[in-house]
């Protein structure tokens, strides 16, 4: 009888707590937003892409030149951090302040939070079945201003690092782009792209005039959509 009594004091204890932490358990925050961040590496090192420890960039390292796509992530403002790879130390922290439901490029042009920064993407599609929708992001913080050449007309003039142009259109198709130091006609960079009708790339660079092997200046693209 009195191990009975025992068992049962045991279970009213138990339901006692049981209630007091549901009634005082903090909701699950149903507010929570997500948007959309595409990681540029603008550098020689290759990177990964980090939020409270936990790596965003799953499926590859983000290699010099290169670009994630679109991660979904957290709205709002958080601390992110960028490590070299293989490494575990943090390498630098940047804070972002991102709307929900919106698409983002952070540009990653040097090893600092202050040479790291946010451009809002368009993702608005050009109605002319023979054109591509392009801008230009400079994204090289040893680099001086430049000029892009597409197609041979004068695309995007005297862009300095951190500048994002407007978007612009061009004739899809095979297209070469050149790179000049601004305001001269003195050539640091070509490369060829096929541009897809109705598509929306941003052309950036990584690198500086006159680099050799990591260090050269090329011209990379990657498709806003």
């Amino acid at each position: 009888m009195k191990n009975r009594y025992s068992i049962s004091c045991l279970l009213l204890c138990f339901a006692v707590i049981f209630s007091c932490k549901k009634q005082y358990d903090v909701p699950p925050n149903s507010d929570a937003t997500s948007t959309y961040l595409n990681v540029v590496n603008g550098t020689t090192d290759t990177l990964n892409f980090y939020l409270n420890g936990t790596r965003q960039n799953n499926t590859t390292d983000i290699y010099p030149g290169g670009s994630t796509g679109y991660l979904t992530v957290p709205a709002g403002q958080n601390d992110y951090q960028v490590k070299r790879r293989l490494q575990s130390q943090v390498y630098f922290t940047k804070n972002l302040n991102l709307i929900d439901s919106t698409n983002y490029s952070v540009f990653i042009g040097g090893g600092s939070a202050d040479q790291t920064f946010l451009v809002k993407d368009s993702l608005t599609k050009v109605s002319a079945t023979d054109s591509a929708t392009v801008r230009f992001v400079h994204t090289s913080a040893n680099a001086p201003a430049l000029d892009v050449v597409v197609s041979g007309s004068k695309g995007f003039s005297n862009y300095a690092f951190k500048s994002a142009s407007p978007f612009k259109h061009f004739v899809s198709g095979l297209t070469t782009v050149k790179v000049y130091l601004a305001g001269t006609q003195t050539l640091k960079a070509s490369q060829q792209f096929t541009l897809n009708n109705g598509s929306i790339y941003t052309l950036y660079i990584k690198g500086v005039p006159d680099g050799t092997g990591r260090s050269a200046l090329t011209i990379n693209l990657f498709t806003n959509q």
